[in-house]
């Protein structure tokens, strides 16, 4: 049992050894001084001073929840209430200005089950998505947890990505390895009548949750009543990941629209170019190709024109 001592909020007196997984290529401090660091750290994580509101009740369990891109997750369990904290190293391309943030568990934006963890016996995991409860257009950051579906689930991997989605996120999975499922997360992001879409792939890379691609999916646009009434119809982002290859090394088309591509004055769709990414196995991420190939899509999909 971990006893949280009565300060400021409760400081985190962690009683038990906690070692977060260290980044690639950092083998991180000795045991001991991870403990005392994280502690110090959690202590003086002002983004739990609200949640909690004084004093907390005993911790039941601090989890480390993985790492990267000079950020640390920390699982904290108390006997109501569950954290996901993401403590930011100085420099932390994610930080903007802050040492950490705190996202409450249990409210999900979205959630699917998949082989998306190496997990024995080729036993499947559940990911979810998480934000604050107070988000907006300039601050709504999002995270990607990977948990087990036993009776007491655990945390397996987290990642807090660079996305901001304050119009919502999806969550999907994608096959296209042939041991582990990646995740395909769509981020909206509100602009005026519409929304802007971006489409993240994560995956399951040495032990810890990463990106591995990132792309525009394009914009969508809700037409006015008087719009409607004169036969506009409502466009959507048109962008799209699939697997071209699948396997060890496997190969992906990404068409990401532009504003420029030209469009059929009779039809209404637009012309793109489909690039192939190919897998990295070194660099563990997708790599672009040079070359695309022109791809024939349809921003206004399923709309019956006047």
């Amino acid at each position: 049992m971990v006893s949280v001592a009565s300060t400021r909020w409760g400081a985190l007196a962690l009683g038990l050894m906690v070692v977060a997984p260290a980044l690639a290529g950092d083998p991180g401090p000795p045991a001991a001084e991870m403990d005392a660091a994280l502690r110090e750290r959690l202590e003086a994580c002002e983004a739990l001073a609200g949640p909690l509101r004084g004093a907390p009740p005993e911790v039941e369990r601090v989890e480390a929840a993985g790492s990267g891109a000079g950020t640390e997750a920390v699982h904290l369990v108390w006997p109501k209430e569950r954290f996901l904290v993401f403590l930011h190293r100085e420099g932390s391309e994610l930080a903007d200005g802050r040492t950490c943030e705190a996202f409450k568990v249990g409210r999900a934006l979205d959630r699917v089950n998949g082989r998306v963890w190496p997990l024995p016996g080729k036993a499947q995991a559940k990911a979810f998505l998480l934000t604050q409860d107070e988000c907006g257009k300039e601050w709504c950051p999002l995270g990607v947890v990977v948990r087990t579906l036993d009776a007491k689930p655990r945390i397996l991997g987290a990642l807090r990505t660079a996305e901001h989605c304050d119009d919502g996120a999806k969550l999907r999975v994608v096959k296209a390895f042939d041991d582990l499922a990646s995740l395909e997360v769509t981020c909206r992001q509100a602009a005026g009548a519409g929304w802007h879409e971006r489409r993240v792939l994560v995956h399951a890379v040495e032990g810890r949750l990463k990106t591995v691609l990132t792309m525009g999916a394009g914009s969508g646009e809700v037409p006015s009543r008087q719009e409607k009434r004169d036969g506009v119809c409502m466009s959507r982002p048109a962008g799209t990941i699939e697997v071209a290859k699948r396997g060890a090394a496997p190969v992906l088309s990404v068409l990401e629209p532009e504003r420029g591509d030209p469009e059929d004055d009779e039809t209404g769709k637009r012309t793109g170019t489909a690039f192939e990414w190919t897998w990295d196995a070194a660099r563990g991420e997708f790599v672009k190709g040079e070359a695309g190939t022109p791809r024939v899509y349809d921003p206004v999909a399923g709309c019956k024109r006047r």
